[in-house]
């Protein structure tokens, strides 16, 4: 039963991203679409005059569900590949609650591994980059 109620709320949930990044105006600045969901400008940016790892990941899932890829790498490439990996989960989770199958099988495979330690290197060369 904790599986099934797992694979339901990751599906959920990731609709719900999805759905979001597709209503929301990306940011002509490449950064701030978030502010129109009544959240704050990013604290980091504000206190020190550049943009945090994550600046511009909101905007990066708002182009790419316009289909707008080159935008959104220029936002924050790290989007791109949360984005895709966001729009894959809705398949996979509902894979593993139509078979039953472990939801998160693929976190001990050898590639499954992989994932988290790209998408943090990522965001912290990409934050290094829009630094310098």
């Amino acid at each position: 039963m904790f599986w099934h109620l797992t694979n339901i709320f990751a599906i959920l949930g990731s609709l719900a991203v999805l759905s979001l990044a597709l209503w929301l105006n990306p940011d002509p600045r490449g950064f701030g679409t978030h502010e129109q969901l009544g959240l704050a400008p990013c604290d980091f940016m504000v206190r020190n005059g550049y943009p945090c790892p994550s600046c511009g990941l909101t905007t990066s899932f708002a182009n790419m569900a316009e289909l707008n890829p080159v935008t959104a790498l220029e936002a924050n490439p790290a989007g791109v590949l949360l984005f895709l990996l966001t729009l894959s989960m809705p398949f996979w989770f509902g894979h593993a609650l139509w078979t039953g199958a472990d939801p998160f099988r693929f976190a001990t495979h050898r590639v499954g591994r992989w994932v988290l330690p790209v998408v943090v290197l990522l965001l912290v060369i990409c934050w290094v980059v829009r630094t310098d």
